[in-house]
């Protein structure tokens, strides 16, 4: 899920391989296009935005090692609260997340029905709150702990 500022393809770019992910927009959005050559030059010029590029693809693929751990663990209700933490970030306070139960299900590998009850079970102790296309994040650490168990 991408927002405001967000990029993707630049490990394709790095990797001189085809990019394997798509984007979807749900809203209205621009899109820049940036040939790599360009891309690659603005980087030599400006080692700190080689940083920010570093730091923004390593949170990334912290993320990605984070769904798949929790993947490869525990029950489905304790994988979609591991998904859902993940997906809601570090921020305190609420997170909405506009994305579908089939969407969840795909991502952990899980029918839409399973990830339903697992929400409800989420949403019956206040960790979230579901709406039509998307899930408010409530209580991100009580979404963690339930990823432990």
């Amino acid at each position: 899920m991408l927002g405001p500022g967000d990029s993707w393809g630049e490990l394709a770019m790095f990797a001189r391989r085809p990019r394997v992910v798509d984007a979807v927009a749900r809203t209205g959005c621009e899109v820049r296009h940036i040939l790599a050559s360009r891309f690659e030059a603005a980087l030599q010029k400006d080692p700190w935005c080689m940083r920010s590029l570093l730091g923004a693809l390593s949170g990334q693929f912290q993320e990605v090692l984070d769904v798949f751990a929790g993947i490869r663990r525990g029950t489905a209700t304790a994988r979609v609260a591991g998904l859902l933490a993940t997906l809601a970030g570090a921020s305190s306070g609420t997170a909405k997340l506009e994305i579908s139960q089939q969407e969840l299900g795909e991502l952990l590998g899980l029918t839409r029905a399973t990830v339903n009850a697992a929400l409800k079970h989420h949403e019956a102790q206040g960790s979230v709150r579901r709406f039509y296309g998307g899930v408010e994040v409530i209580d991100r650490e009580a979404l963690q702990q339930a990823s432990l168990e």
